[in-house]
């Protein structure tokens, strides 16, 4: 079943890029493809398999008119939208362990990543980092990912501010479950 689940949604990435734009020629002649195409955000991407092999996540195009993170339970073969955000388009996630997604986009268009964390099972979501806003610099906890720490079921690297309000930056181990950050050892502030 979970090879069946995931051959069609295979076939249905395959499909879509490009479904629907082309415009009908006589035999022969290529068909034309609209410019818009090349630059529109795809439908699917970024297909990829939860560590213990129950799920599929990937980016799409969600009802929120937005890019955001749907799932595929792939012993049922059922599809659901999992984050949908509505200011934001997701522009990147990675699993953690079998149970959590982190994710980023950018909210607002400021070129600045928030991140959060999110357990497929409880469907809680953590807010690891906000996006920078300029106007409320002191009011902001900005993180960059510097490593995945794929060796690490509850913690990512990242570079940024210890809390909101705090102009002590550094590298720091985020936990993804509950938001706390750590200094590594050597960071200077």
């Amino acid at each position: 079943m979970k090879l069946a689940s995931l051959a069609l949604l295979s076939t249905a990435i395959l499909a879509t890029p490009l479904a629907g734009t082309a415009q009908q020629k006589a035999p022969g002649k290529p068909a034309d493809i609209p410019i818009e195409a090349f630059f529109a955000a795809p439908d699917l991407s970024d297909l990829q398999i939860s560590p213990d092999g129950k799920y599929a996540a990937f980016m799409a195009m969600l009802g929120t008119g937005h890019v955001g993170i749907a799932l595929l339970h792939l012993d049922t073969g059922k599809m659901e939208p999992f984050v949908g955000p509505r200011d934001e388009d997701v522009q990147f996630f990675f699993w953690k362990g079998d149970d959590w997604i982190v994710y980023g986009g950018d909210i607002g268009g400021n070129e600045s990543t928030s991140l959060r964390s999110i357990s497929v099972s409880k469907r809680r979501a953590v807010a690891l980092a906000e996006s920078y806003r300029e106007r409320y610099a002191d009011r902001a906890n900005v993180a960059s990912l510097v490593s995945e720490l794929p060796d690490d079921p509850d913690e990512i690297l990242i570079w940024g501010n210890k809390e909101i309000g705090s102009y002590t930056y550094g590298i720091w181990t985020l936990n993804i479950i509950n938001g706390q950050r750590l200094m590594v050892e050597g960071s200077k502030p």
